[in-house]
């Protein structure tokens, strides 16, 4: 199996986060975590994924979510 390339990886993780939102749309760092997600999805845009992909973990843990890790 190939590995998942980083532009996968930050749509997965962008989605994660969606999925997120709904779920603990309660959390008090809703806010922040929008806003993670957005530049999140702008460094992914932009070619630089790596930056992006951590902009997106950290939304997720800013609503008590763990980022789920593709099976390689």
């Amino acid at each position: 199996m190939t590995p998942i390339t980083r532009a996968e990886r930050c749509s997965d993780l962008n989605r994660q986060v969606d999925e997120a939102l709904e779920t603990h749309a309660a959390a008090t760092q809703v806010t922040a975590a929008k806003a993670l997600q957005r530049k999140g999805n702008r460094f992914c845009a932009n070619k630089k994924q790596a930056q992006g992909i951590r902009m997106l973990a950290n939304a997720l843990k800013l609503l008590g979510v763990t980022p789920i890790d593709p099976v390689q």
